[in-house]
């Protein structure tokens, strides 16, 4: 069985800290590492690059300190495309463009393929023009959700709901038992999955899904 490893960049917020950690605690996968590292937007990266020192994990996902990982099986949501996938990008990164380190895991080695650099900001940006430059397989997978106090609003529901359809008409003949409970736990998400499924191709070759 893999290991993953999981870094978490904390602002010294230790309410919203325990809270993430106790989620993490409740996964369902046995076998997995967490780092902290403690440092603002810009020392973010700093953090990373010194965690990714230390990982000892054949996967390295990445979730911040103030989101939540309520479903105890999103650590084996991620695992479960490796190895075949090389990245895997859940909720709510929609495009490899806006991949951040968030919800995002990849094998170890993607990290020397596209260093992480350390930047004061837009580092996760930077990363994700690079890794969208290479022939690595990137997954993504919204049907993979962390929370966030921020994000459970009506405009979110709407947003990650039509991305949801367009994603799924894009990579149709691969969902998921995930994907439909993701859809269906929430009305609204449903009628703007529905919109996005229906919506004409042309709009959707923007994603550039790789397969």
């Amino acid at each position: 069985m893999r290991k993953a490893s999981i870094i978490i960049n904390t602002l010294s917020n230790s309410k919203t800290l325990t809270r993430c950690l106790r989620f993490l605690h409740q996964q369902d996968y046995p076998r997995y590492e967490v780092i902290v590292g403690c440092g603002d937007r810009k020392t973010e990266a700093r953090v990373y690059l010194e965690a990714l020192k230390i990982v000892s994990g054949d996967v390295v996902m990445f979730i911040n300190d103030d989101c939540y990982a309520i479903n105890r099986s999103w650590i084996s949501e991620h695992m479960s495309f490796y190895p075949e996938w090389d990245v895997v990008l859940g909720y709510p990164a929609t495009t490899i463009k806006r991949a951040a380190f968030r919800n995002f895991s990849s094998k170890r080695e993607v990290f020397d393929i596209v260093p992480l650099r350390n930047m004061d900001t837009n580092h996760d940006t930077d990363f994700a023009m690079r890794l969208e430059r290479t022939r690595l397989k990137v997954k993504l997978a919204p049907e993979i959700r962390i929370y966030h106090d921020d994000w459970e609003s009506p405009s979110r529901y709407i947003s990650s709901g039509f991305n949801s359809g367009i994603l799924l008409r894009v990579n149709r003949g691969a969902v998921r038992l995930a994907d439909v409970k993701y859809l269906v736990r929430n009305p609204v998400i449903l009628v703007s999955a529905l919109l996005g499924f229906l919506t004409p191709i042309n709009h959707t070759r923007r994603l550039r899904v790789k397969k």
